[in-house]
């Protein structure tokens, strides 16, 4: 799972059109990351 949020935020932060961080930043990983 964490890996799946780190992929998904560079792929949007690499993207000129959400490359803002308002795109990307709010996406938080709750829980236990590697399950």
């Amino acid at each position: 799972r964490a890996e799946a949020l780190r992929r998904s935020q560079l792929a949007l932060a690499d993207t000129a059109a959400t490359s803002h961080p308002v795109f990307w930043a709010p996406f938080v990983l709750v829980g236990d990351g590697g399950s």
